[in-house]
């Protein structure tokens, strides 16, 4: 062991407000020693909206930018294509053939369960 660990902390604040997004990024460093660096990087991103979008048309996107958050208009490209990736991960166009299997055995398993049970006159035993 060196004997010491350094730790790093990060904390991404984003505020709505008047059609503008604020992003601010806080990295803390804390040493062995005790000495502590922070870098703070503000990032404000403003709509420009011609009208009052939620009295003319309230399907326009201006005015569901209040409602979503909208990764095109304050995240980077690194930030945009990473969000992609997780959300292709996350929520997949169809199950994996691994879940598939497992749901088809558990679903055979509880019919055969009931099946017994009815033939036998009683009550499927879980």
């Amino acid at each position: 062991m060196t004997g010491g660990i350094e730790r790093h902390d990060h904390v991404s604040v984003t505020r709505r407000a008047a059609g503008s997004v604020t992003r601010t990024d806080l990295q803390v460093t804390q040493t062995p020693q005790g000495r502590v660096t922070m870098v703070s990087r503000t990032t404000s991103v403003t709509r420009v909206t011609v009208g009052e979008p939620y009295e003319a048309d309230p399907d326009s996107p201006a005015a569901r930018f209040d409602d979503h958050f909208d990764p095109a208009s304050c995240c980077s490209a690194r930030e945009q294509a990473m969000i992609a990736a997780l959300r292709a991960y996350l929520r997949p166009q169809s199950a994996p053939d691994c879940l598939v299997a497992r749901l088809k055995a558990t679903l055979d398993r509880c019919c055969a369960d009931e099946t017994a049970a009815a033939r036998d006159g009683g009550v499927a035993s879980r």
